[in-house]
């Protein structure tokens, strides 16, 4: 399960990586592409970009693919690290945020260099927000799953005892 989780996050890394090293033309396609396939939009549309709602509509598309992305990676860091190393609580909040936040960081430097790309800080923001969103979940998941955990023990130790 180790293995599975820590192929997890590195799979994870490598799928921003490669959406992040697409230089502009191809990731403003793969955009067009899902609006289009989710029928938000119509490709003449998109390409033409002359209204200001087809604008928006791109750049949310965009902001709200970074968060995900990055809510995806902060779970899986946050899971394998409660799976392989046992951390809790504040450890597993701040190591789980902190690593997944300073991804972000990178990937948008990575992404500065790659030719019609930029590096934003607004990006690195959504993508630390989209950890923060999956962290918080699986701190409180965690805590509860723990509480009932040690709660169970108590019972079966008091049961024992009659």
């Amino acid at each position: 399960m180790k293995k599975v989780l820590i192929a997890s996050v590195l799979g994870w890394m490598i799928l921003i990586s490669w959406f992040s090293s697409q230089p502009l033309k191809e990731s403003t396609k793969q955009t067009y592409d899902f609006l289009v396939k989710i029928n938000m939009a119509e490709e003449r549309d998109l390409v033409l970009s002359s209204t200001e709602e087809i604008r928006d509509l791109k750049h949310l598309t965009r902001k709200i693919a970074h968060f995900g992305l990055y809510f995806c990676l902060g779970g899986l860091i946050g899971l394998t690290l409660y799976g392989c190393l046992k951390w809790q609580g504040n450890k597993l909040f701040l190591a789980s945020w902190g690593a997944g936040s300073l991804l972000g960081v990178v990937d948008e430097v990575h992404q500065y260099f790659i030719p019609g790309r930029s590096m934003l800080v607004k990006d690195m923001l959504i993508d630390s927000a989209g950890v923060l969103c999956a962290v918080l979940i699986l701190f409180v998941i965690t805590s509860v799953y723990e509480s009932v955990k040690g709660w169970r023990k108590q019972q079966q130790f008091i049961l024992e005892d009659f």
